[in-house]
Parts: structure tokens; sequence; C-alpha cells
């Protein structure tokens, strides 16, 4: 039985969107958009290679912007998406983020994407390092 005097699901629900559209507030437009459109940008992402500056050309085309209102560049948009899929990835777990099969690493300040070597590519690295033809 539920006291009057308590707040009601629907009234928790309400606080809750209204937080989640401040913080929404304070990513970048390109951040939003990403999220926004999260499934349909990570099923493009996954069937083909991104190219970071094509990327960023479109979503600058399509008048996004970083944080502070500047032109788009490669890096930043890579480093926005990376954001989108960690905090997916908080929500609805690793695997939906596709973050399970992709990891981030750094190396000299740059991001990089690396995906483990494949059985071939991990028998031809032997197969070298052996002398020996496969």
């Amino acid at each position: 039985m539920e006291r009057s005097d308590q707040p009601s699901v629907s009234d928790l629900a309400r606080v809750m969107r209204s937080e989640l559209r401040t913080r929404r507030s304070s990513r970048s437009p390109v951040y939003v958009w990403m999220s926004d459109h999260f499934d349909e940008l990570s099923e493009f992402l996954t069937k083909q290679r991104p190219s970071w500056d094509a990327i960023a050309g479109a979503l600058v085309d399509l008048g996004l912007t970083d944080r502070s209102g500047q032109k788009l560049t490669a890096a930043n948009a890579r480093r926005t998406w990376w954001a989108v899929r960690r905090d997916v990835a908080a929500i609805r777990g690793p695997s939906s983020a596709g973050l399970s099969l992709v990891r981030e690493t750094r190396r000299e300040g740059q991001d990089q994407q690396q995906q483990p070597p494949t059985t071939d590519e991990l028998l031809a690295r032997a197969a070298a390092k052996f002398g020996r033809k496969t």
C-alpha cells in the first residue's frame, strides 16, 4: 500500500528524466547526437573500418560541434565515440557497446583501436619467427 506522503515511481522517473536532460546539456552536441543514434552508428561502424576524417566532415555538415562550439576534428570525433561507447557500456553492459571485442590503447598520446590478432595472423607470426612457411 502506497502512502500519499511518499513520492511515487512516476515522481522519481520525472526527476530522473530532468537530471538526465541537465547532464546531457553539459555534453557536446556531437556526444548527444552519437548517443541518440548509438545503435545505428555502431552497426555502421562495425560493418566497415571508419575513416574518422570523413566521419568528422559529415558531422560538421550536420552542424555538430565539439563541446566548445568548435569545428570537429577526426581525433575529437573518435574520442567522443569512445566516450559514448564507454557510457553506453556502463548502462547496457560491455558487449552491447562492442567493448568486449575491441580494446582501446594509448600510445604516444594518441588513441588507437586494436583488435586481437586472428588465428591466421598468429600462425603467420609464429611461422615467420621460426622460418617456416604456412
